[in-house]
């Protein structure tokens, strides 16, 4: 078996623990095990590897991205969806995605990003977000173009 380099992406903080976070620990655990190399983007962070396994329960801790120094307002309510978080994930997370030249990026909340050609993207759609309700026609729009043009494949492990 080949070696894989794996990021996984969060919208948000992986400091916010919750469904999401475990999620991507639990899978970066597992695929490090497995022997490949596993990052993880995060719009920002403070953890460190121990809290990370006391937390989480994971014996594996993938190497943690930033995309800016954590700040407490980072924490709630959950950054990473506004227009401005929007911009610094499609400058700041381009950038690091086209750096690391993962072979697949795994995308937790949808995120605008330039494609790297030499990565697969695979979106997880989580959960259809009570904010989504909220959402202008425009919004819904470029929620709708997101979906359509960063990953290569969708999934939804909801109903």
């Amino acid at each position: 078996m080949s070696v894989m380099k794996v990021m996984l992406t969060h919208r948000s903080t992986v400091d916010r623990v919750g469904g999401v976070a475990t999620f991507i620990f639990e899978l970066a655990d597992a695929l490090i095990k497995m022997g490949h190399e596993v990052s993880v983007l995060t719009f920002s962070s403070k953890m460190d590897a121990k809290t990370i396994r006391k937390i989480y329960y994971v014996e594996n801790v993938p190497k943690i991205l930033g995309l800016k120094s954590f700040e407490p307002s980072d924490y709630w309510p959950p950054r990473g969806s506004s227009l401005r978080d929007s911009i610094i994930w499609f400058v700041r997370g381009s950038r690091v995605v086209i750096e690391e030249e993962p072979d697949l990026v795994i995308i937790n909340g949808i995120v605008p990003l330039v494609k790297n050609p030499k990565s697969t993207y695979v979106a997880i759609a989580h959960m259809v977000c009570p904010h989504i309700a909220d959402l202008s026609p425009a919004g819904l729009a470029g929620l709708r173009i997101l979906y359509n043009t960063v990953p290569d494949v969708t999934v939804a492990i909801t109903k």
